[in-house]
């Protein structure tokens, strides 16, 4: 069955649209499986273009190159191949990345062209997913602006991915099935296929890969505060012939968003404990 038949596709910018319908329509597919497509969602296709261009020739760099932006808690700047792994998979995932903030620090100096433009690409997906966000938080019944609220000064990042070609021989898969740490996120589409998602039912299909589109799916802050309503979405990216790259971009609120009162966890404490568990950093 094509993933198209299975994920909603919804157009973002209508003119004339409803946009009670365009809440619900958001909301309910998230809600339902955890995905939905959006198109018209205002992301120049030649900004894409450019950033797996520059993607394409950071990952280049030598490693001794890349390791110069490695930061202990990998929340900014270069992490190497075998680094980070699934919650309870032992096995490390096939896959580089770079995170990329609003801020200079750990952008590769060899390739100037590599942070000026995600930085600008960094800052159009956010302003999209705040607007995703106007249409879920419109779809619970919250007051206006109150994922903005939370994502004012947050903790999003952009990752830019680099799944390498794969041995035969190779331990693992590119990325062991998992949900998301963060609200939602934004995938634009990647440069080869690969990503599969789990459906409610168990079934693993694998999405399009829609140039004019940006998959979004949710994560497990916006499942605890939903108290499950929307369920973080399961899926991986599997091994299959030639390179990858992919960008998605993480939104977040900041770290003193209260996620669950009873027992109370904040936004900030549980990143943490997400990133000790997929062994990004150490206890």
């Amino acid at each position: 069955m094509n993933t198209r038949d299975r994920v909603p596709v919804v157009s973002l910018f209508e003119p004339h649209g409803d946009p009670e319908a365009l809440h619900a329509a958001i909301g309910e597919a998230l809600e339902r499986i955890g995905f939905v497509i959006v198109t018209n969602h205002g992301i120049a296709p030649n900004l894409l273009e450019a950033a797996y261009d520059a993607s394409a020739d950071v990952f280049c760099l030598p490693l001794a190159a890349k390791l110069r932006y490695e930061r202990p808690d990998h929340q900014v700047g270069y992490t190497p191949f075998g680094v980070e792994h699934a919650k309870d998979d032992p096995n490390p995932d096939l896959k580089e990345f770079w995170h990329i903030r609003d801020t200079e620090d750990g952008l590769p100096s060899e390739v100037p062209r590599f942070g000026k433009v995600f930085r600008h690409l960094s800052r159009e997906l956010s302003h999209l997913g705040n607007q995703v966000l106007d249409h879920v938080g419109a779809y619970l019944g919250k007051p206006g602006g109150f994922f903005r609220e939370w994502t004012k000064g947050g903790n999003s990042l952009t990752r830019v991915l680099h799944y390498p070609e794969v041995f035969e021989d190779a331990k693992g898969i590119r990325s062991a099935a998992h949900e998301d740490i963060n609200l939602i996120t934004l995938l634009p589409a990647s440069t080869a296929p690969g990503l599969e998602i789990r459906t409610r039912d168990g079934d693993w299909i694998a999405i399009d890969n829609p140039p004019d589109s940006i998959i979004v799916n949710a994560g497990d802050m916006l499942q605890m505060h939903t108290d499950g309503r929307i369920r973080s979405a399961t899926h991986r990216v599997v091994n299959l012939p030639g390179r990858r790259f992919s960008i998605p971009h993480f939104v977040h609120p900041r770290s003193d968003v209260v996620l669950r009162g009873e027992p109370r966890l904040t936004a900030g404490e549980y990143l943490r404990q997400r990133l000790i568990e997929i062994g990004v950093i150490k206890t």
